[in-house]
């Protein structure tokens, strides 16, 4: 019987690799390996900045919003393309046709959900602008720990520890990290390659990858 272990790192992921040679009756071979990744203990501290704390929020909105925005951008031009056809085509009919009053009604509504759309983008960036200023005055840094088991965030007033099970795969926007949980609605954290900088930046993508995958 022989054991042989070995373990290499790179970028903050190290692979540990156990392999087991059995020799049984000098004729029968059994060849085990377990195979484990895990992850070299990392800290990551950021000093707060207005300017990079308003564009990790405008990405996050962009981001929020993409699915909603192209859905809204196809019932508009679907509705006018509808009104186009029916009024080129309507002849010398008095009653309006039916599409057209079906895409006059889509129009409405296409038009209502922009106006919410509006309403809430106003909403969240008073917020922004409102959190900014005060984080900027109390120097809100905040610092994250990303274990093997879990990644903790910390600034003067919270304190998560989350483990790595609850979040869905990450995904990359605009040079921004993005971490969402399965049961939670929305972005829960960000980290852009400018706050990181290039090399700590490809390190966590290595840890994400190895913990929770990319979407």
């Amino acid at each position: 019987m022989r054991f042989m272990r070995w373990v290499d790192s790179i970028g903050g992921i190290c692979r540990l690799v156990d392999w087991r040679l059995v020799i049984r009756n000098r004729e029968k071979f059994v060849f085990s390996v377990s195979y484990h990744i895990y992850i070299a203990e990392k800290t990551i501290s950021i000093p707060f900045d207005y300017n990079n704390f308003l564009r990790s929020r405008s990405v996050t909105w962009l981001f929020s919003l993409k699915k909603a925005t192209k859905y809204y951008i196809f019932n508009s031009l679907t509705a006018i393309i509808i009104i186009l056809f029916e009024f080129i085509t309507k002849g010398n009919d008095p009653l309006p046709p039916v599409g057209i009053i079906v895409a006059f009604g889509l129009l409405i509504y296409a038009l209502l959900k922009w106006n919410e759309l509006y309403s809430r983008r106003k909403k969240f960036f008073d917020q922004t602008y409102l959190f900014g200023a005060r984080y900027k005055e109390e120097s809100m840094d905040c610092k994250y720990f990303l274990s093997d088991e879990f990644i903790t965030y910390e600034d003067k007033e919270k304190f998560y520890r989350l483990n790595w099970s609850i979040f869905n795969p990450y995904v990359i926007f605009k040079d921004t990290i993005l971490l969402s949980g399965k049961d939670i609605e929305g972005v829960m954290f960000t980290l852009s390659k400018k706050e990181l900088g290039e090399t700590d930046y490809r390190e966590v993508c290595n840890i994400l990858d190895a913990k929770i995958g990319i979407a």
